[in-house]
């Protein structure tokens, strides 16, 4: 640890002058997948599309419905009515020269570009793709609305109060108006095409055709697969009355908030203790003050975001959460859900023995990657991770790719197989695909980063690099008035810039962790990588964690 702080000083420089470093560990093991890429089989298109007809459809159709009534697909999942119809939102259909292509003597309409799914990485792919080509790219999605921006949904919407800015899925932040939405009109150019409420049921890789659901044939150059993932379901006995729900998209926020605004729900119980559980019970919490509705947040580690975080910011940040008001129950085990008919309530059972008795849960246990087009295609799928196995350029196959959350790249610069269900990630790596997808030969250096923040906002955290439980971590810690960190304070500025060293994994009760960045060191190597965007931002870090993305 003695060689860690070193290494924190050698890191930070300048930087050290408003700074203190923090080290920790966390301790869970991770597992690390070589490298495959293989595609079995070929088929004559007829036959294939034959199959497609009488197998595929109907198949791929069941395991959709399957999913959604398990749990709800990223792009899977209809964001709801109440986004305003606007000509953002409207699908738009450009006058275009129909483009065909010839196979087996018949002739499809083809599109250069083909983007499946509409999420945050369809949505980066098409922004990288849309001013440096002119060809044809077609985006098909299965929701009936545009891609959206999905972390406000456990964050900055429970945290807004007026209602007519959360009636468009609006919010305030730094004092400016911000929406969830991503897609703007200008977005949609002459060689641009988006099709919504169009599911595909079948990709036919060595023809580089696709089936929709209505029967149509696509012809396509390159295809880029960003389906996204979907919320893990409870797998344990529960009820099955719409009490028990899990939390990811624009439609699960909609129905979740009813349910706290509701005046005969007095308490909601989320499951989960990683991102999404602990900012959601934050959130909801945040709401509950003028519902009156109390909050409890089941975590199965010995603290919140304890996979992502050293132990003793951890451990910081569940005292913090239990500070508000929130009843966090750490190491605690979800055996069983059962329902009180005599008092209509929920009666959460745990390992432990203990019960909890509350109205409504929420589960935030995870996601799976939506991957059953990639199954039926033939892609060969990372037996850990079950994402897409894709090369160092999320190439799955010569004419296919994968970006987000449903791919599992190698990573060059760590060395390791990677499988990302983070915001940022989705974002550099649908960019990076649409660049391999027309023709850059580079690697892709970017490296995870996650944000988060608690406790109504007050404490801001981020964490880059080679986020792995194993690792040994530096935390930078801003010192002196958050206001202005580089200005001094007064009579004591210089004393209090300075930097100090801790090497132990206590906390004390104090401040000193409301702004700051992680980073995790192995082989005392900043597990962060040059040129990657994560090592950018963490350049500029008093300014970073103080306006995050």
């Amino acid at each position: 640890r003695h060689r860690v702080s070193r290494v924190g000083e050698k890191m930070f420089g300048v930087l050290g002058r408003f700074a203190r470093f923090q080290t920790g560990q966390v301790g869970r093991r991770a597992l690390h997948v070589p490298a495959r890429n293989v595609i079995r089989g070929r088929s004559l298109l007829k036959v294939a599309v034959g199959v497609s007809a009488f197998v595929a459809v109907p198949w791929a159709l069941s395991l959709t419905q399957t999913a959604e009534a398990e749990s709800e697909e990223e792009q899977g999942k209809s964001v709801p009515q109440t986004i305003p119809e606007t000509a953002e939102t409207q699908e738009v259909k450009p006058a275009r020269e129909k483009k065909t292509r010839k196979l087996d003597g018949e002739e499809f309409e083809h599109f250069e570009y083909v983007i499946i799914g509409g999420g945050v990485a369809a949505y980066a792919a098409l922004k990288e793709m849309k001013d440096k080509t002119t060809d044809d790219i077609l985006i098909i999605s299965r929701d009936n609305q545009i891609p959206y921006f999905r972390p406000p949904l456990s964050k900055e919407l429970w945290y807004e109060d007026s209602d007519e800015l959360l009636a468009d899925f609006s919010y305030m932040e730094a004092g400016k108006k911000q929406n969830i939405s991503l897609m703007p009109k200008e977005d949609y150019k002459d060689n641009v095409m988006f099709l919504q409420d169009t599911t595909v049921v079948n990709i036919i890789p060595d023809q580089r055709v696709l089936v929709l659901k209505s029967g149509d044939i696509i012809s396509y150059g390159k295809c880029l697969i960003a389906t996204g993932s979907y919320a893990k379901s409870l797998d344990v006995p529960h009820p099955q009355t719409g009490r028990v729900t899990t939390y990811r998209t624009a439609t699960d926020y909609r129905e979740l908030e009813e349910v706290v605004r509701d005046p005969e729900v007095s308490h909601v119980t989320v499951i989960g203790g990683g991102l999404l559980g602990t900012e959601l019970a934050d959130g909801i919490s945040k709401r509950g003050e003028t519902t009156n509705t109390k909050v409890s947040l089941l975590v199965k580690e010995q603290g919140v975001l304890a996979k992502y975080l050293p132990d003793y910011l951890s451990s910081f940040l569940t005292a913090e959460l239990k500070k508000i008001g929130i009843d966090v129950r750490t190491e605690s085990v979800v055996t069983e859900i059962t329902e009180s008919l005599e008092e209509g309530k929920l009666i959460v059972h745990l390992k432990d023995g203990s019960q909890l008795e509350t109205d409504h849960v929420v589960v935030a246990v995870g996601a799976r990657p939506n991957n059953f087009l990639a199954k039926f295609a033939g892609l060969e799928l990372d037996p850990e991770n079950e994402g897409i196995l894709c090369n160092g350029q999320f190439q799955a196959f010569s004419s296919l790719y994968a970006a987000g959350e449903v791919a599992s790249y190698w990573d060059r610069s760590s060395q390791q197989r990677k499988r990302i269900a983070h915001h940022f990630n989705s974002w550099t790596s649908g960019q990076a695909a649409a660049k391999y997808m027309m023709g850059k030969e580079d690697f892709f250096h970017d490296q995870p980063l996650f944000w988060s923040k608690l406790c109504r906002g007050k404490y801001r955290y981020s964490a880059a690099g080679d986020i792995n439980p194993e690792h040994q971590t530096v935390g930078v810690w801003l010192k002196g008035p958050v206001e202005n960190p580089s200005v001094p304070v007064a009579g004591e500025g210089e004393q209090n810039a300075l930097i100090t060293q801790e090497r132990s994994n206590t906390w004390e009760e104090s401040s000193a962790y409301e702004k700051g960045f992680v980073y995790y060191i192995k082989d005392e190597k900043v597990r962060i990588f040059p040129f990657s965007s994560a090592f950018f931002l963490s350049c500029f870090f008093p300014y970073f964690i103080l306006y995050p993305l």
